[in-house]
C-alpha cells in the first residue's frame, strides 16, 4: 500500500508513543515516531472518530446537558451503556469516574455504540451511552454528543500517512491535493457521510465524489 488513513492518537499508541487530547501534540509526535519507517504523515483533518457520550434530545434538554462534565449534577441516578470491558477501560467507566467525578446508578453491558445501544436509550433504559463520535447512529436518531470538555480521551484526528517515497515522485501538488480534502473533514461533515452509506445505503464511492464536489475540490 502507498497511502492510508490512519487516527492519529490510535496509532501513535501502536507504534509505542502516548496520545494526548492534544491534537498538535499528538501528531507531531506520530510524525517523529513514523519517519524512520519512511512514511510521511500529512496534515489531520477536524474529524475525529473517538469514544464518545451521548445522550437523546429529550434528556439533554431536560437535564441541561451539553458537556460531560453536565452529568455531575446528576451523580448516582442515570444509568450508563456501553461495551461489556468499559468498567475496564481507562477512557470509559474508571475515565469517568476519575477525571470527571461522575458516578452512576447502575452500568449496564451493552454492545460498541451499535443496535442495542441506540435501543436503550431510545427506550430510555439507559440515560447515557457509549457511541463513537463519527457514528451514523448519532447523526440519524438525533442524539446529543457531549463535549469532552476536560479532554479524557486522546485526540483522534483522521490523517494521510503516505511512504514517503510517492510523496517525493508526486511532489507539493499531491500533498496540497490531500492536505485540501482534510482541512474540510469535520467530525460533522464525517458523520453525515456516514449516514449516507450505512443508514441509507448509498455507494461509498458515489457519496465522496459528490462530496468532493460539493466542496470544490473536484467539479
Amino acid at each position: 500500500m502507498d497511502l492510508v488513513p490512519e487516527y492519529i492518537g490510535t496509532m501513535l499508541t501502536f507504534l509505542g508513543g502516548t496520545a494526548s487530547p492534544d491534537s498538535v501534540e499528538t501528531h507531531a509526535a506520530l510524525r517523529a515516531a513514523w519517519e524512520p519507517a519512511g512514511i510521511e504523515v500529512l496534515d489531520f483533518a477536524p474529524a475525529q472518530d473517538k469514544n464518545g457520550f451521548v445522550v437523546t434530545q429529550t434528556t439533554a434538554d431536560e437535564l441541561g446537558l451539553a458537556k460531560v462534565s453536565d452529568l455531575a449534577a446528576h451523580n448516582g441516578t442515570l444509568v450508563l451503556g456501553g461495551p461489556p470491558e468499559c468498567p475496564e477501560r481507562e477512557f470509559c467507566l474508571p475515565g469517568l469516574e476519575n477525571v470527571y467525578g461522575l458516578s452512576f446508578a447502575e452500568f449496564r453491558p451493552l454492545d460498541a455504540g451499535g443496535p442495542i445501544t441506540v435501543a436503550a436509550l431510545e427506550g430510555n433504559e439507559i440515560q447515557v451511552g457509549l457511541m463513537f463520535t463519527s457514528s451514523a447512529s448519532i447523526f440519524a436518531n438525533g442524539f446529543v454528543l457531549l463535549e469532552d470538555d476536560k479532554g479524557l480521551q486522546p485526540a483522534e484526528n483522521l490523517v494521510p500517512a503516505v511512504r514517503a517515497e510517492i510523496v517525493e515522485a508526486y511532489g507539493d501538488d499531491f500533498k496540497q491535493a490531500l492536505n485540501s480534502v482534510s482541512a474540510r473533514l469535520t467530525t460533522a461533515e464525517l458523520t453525515s457521510l456516514n449516514k449516507f452509506v450505512e443508514v441509507d445505503g448509498e455507494d461509498p464511492e458515489k457519496v465522496a465524489a459528490e462530496w468532493l464536489k460539493a466542496i470544490g475540490v473536484t467539479e
